[in-house]
């Protein structure tokens, strides 16, 4: 077997270790939150996750309360020119007379620091919503091509209800 093919079937054997980490109710929450970086030899591939459905969670009143979701993420290697990001979508129940702030988690480089560092990217306020964070490690050079190399992690969003409103309650994807 190829070193390429080996290092893919790691990927995807890590990918779904850490998935089964997550679907546990009593994972360690460690596990579940924690990020590596993926390095993939031959330069750009897909995203890893089992993501897409629609989770239930509440603002905070006070604050942030934050919601995280039962997949896990592993972003694709990607150009300097365009980095990976991964997309969050929200909504509130129809009928409500709710009003929301959120914000979705994303990872990025940090050349200062040295390492991946989380970073909270608002998804905009009201009833609806969305955007796309950054989800994307350091940068490698390979074959002469630069690469950021793609991020494993635990999607995660977080809310707050805007002043004057009562509902609380959202829907989240991601």
């Amino acid at each position: 077997m190829h070193l390429r093919s080996l290092i893919r079937l790691a990927v995807v054997a890590i990918s779904l270790s850490i998935a089964g980490l997550a679907a546990l109710p009593q994972a360690p929450s460690k596990a579940a939150t924690s990020t590596a970086t993926v390095v993939v030899p031959d330069g750009p591939v897909a995203a890893r996750g089992i993501c897409g459905n629609w989770k239930g969670a509440v603002a905070g009143y006070t604050g942030w309360a934050t919601s995280k979701s039962e997949c896990n993420v592993f972003g694709s290697s990607s150009t300097p020119a365009k980095p990976y990001q991964w997309g969050y979508t929200w909504q509130i129940p129809p009928y409500s007379n709710g009003r929301i702030c959120v914000q979705g988690l994303g990872y990025k480089w940090s050349a200062t620091k040295k390492k991946t560092v989380s970073t909270w990217v608002s998804l905009g306020c009201g009833t609806s919503g969305g955007g796309k964070v950054p989800w994307y490690g350091p940068k490698r050079t390979l074959n002469g091509k630069t690469y950021y190399l793609g991020v494993a992690a635990t999607p995660k969003v977080r809310a707050k209800v805007q002043l004057g409103f009562l509902g609380g309650a959202y829907s989240w994807k991601g």
